[in-house]
């Protein structure tokens, strides 16, 4: 087991839903997450990707804009 607290193994759908909550909550800006960035985000939910490969994603995909 990691020691990562927010990887899938170490929590529950229940605490990644809360997870997700609160850093879409928290969103530099004040503005709302894109469409893409939720897909995500439920993905992590649904315990399809770890939150480090979310991240990894929304990051390569706008670095595209650059």
């Amino acid at each position: 087991m990691s020691k990562y607290k927010y990887e899938i193994a170490n929590t529950t759908r229940e605490q990644r839903a809360k997870y997700a909550n609160k850093a879409e909550t928290s969103t530099l800006g004040g503005g709302n997450p894109s469409l893409y960035a939720r897909e995500l985000a439920q993905k992590y939910v649904d315990g399809q990707m770890e939150v480090s490969e979310v991240q990894k994603a929304i990051i390569d995909r706008y670095r595209k804009y650059e």
